[in-house]
């Protein structure tokens, strides 16, 4: 969005993996490497659609005893289309809910959806539905990124976080585990981007600073 850089927490993680190839990944958005055409990975489809059929039984699970409310995702990608999402995932936060699904966030910088939050009496629990059996980096340092939307908005927050693995298996993290790690990989994101986009070159193998995949 003009200067502006909009990050997912796809990009975090994915920057916490290798920083080379998030950057290369931002070279192709800004014009300085040629798109790469991806093949259709079958494997990868169904991977997608079983996690789809998790998290829509979870909600189903939800809906039996709870009062829950599935929010539509963005028109566009357009900032005035992810602000009028974001403001209508504020109000239904508002009105308080047992649960929302897909809950969207943008606060000009960052944009993702979080599977689940639910209402508590100590406050919000973010829910996350990775169908691995074990809990992941990646998917904690997701469940963080939600809280801290969360926290940035002044709503308040339960002190815990959950992952509902593919198992069934619901799994509680302490945030104040979780979000010191988050802000820490969210710095590192933030001078990521602007040291490049201040750049004119495109990222290369084995600079300086930059970690590489399998480092």
């Amino acid at each position: 969005h003009g200067d502006t850089i909009v990050w997912s927490a796809s990009d975090l993680t994915g920057a916490a993996a290798c920083e080379y190839e998030f950057l290369r990944g931002l070279d192709r958005k800004l014009g300085r490497a040629q798109p790469i055409q991806v093949e259709a990975d079958p494997l990868q489809d169904e991977i997608a659609k079983i996690g789809l059929a998790h998290e829509a039984a979870v909600v189903e699970q939800f809906r039996e005893t709870l009062d829950v409310v599935e929010m539509p995702k963005a028109d566009s990608p357009a900032a005035a289309d992810l602000t009028s999402m974001a403001a209508a995932t504020r109000a239904t936060l508002d009105q308080a809910p047992d649960v929302v699904v897909q809950a969207g966030f943008f606060d000009g910088e960052f944009l993702g959806y979080a599977d689940f939050l639910r209402r508590t009496e100590a406050g919000w629990v973010v829910a996350d539905t990775p169908i691995a059996r074990h809990a992941k980096t990646s998917a904690l340092l997701q469940i963080a990124a939600y809280a801290d939307q969360l926290e940035s908005a002044g709503l308040p927050v339960a002190p815990t976080a959950e992952l509902i693995l593919g198992t069934g298996e619901v799994q509680s993290f302490p945030l104040v585990d979780l979000l010191p790690v988050f802000r820490e990989r969210r710095d590192r994101l933030r001078f990521l981007i602007a040291e490049h986009t201040a750049s004119a070159a495109a990222s290369a193998w084995d600079t300086d600073g930059i970690r590489a995949c399998g480092s």
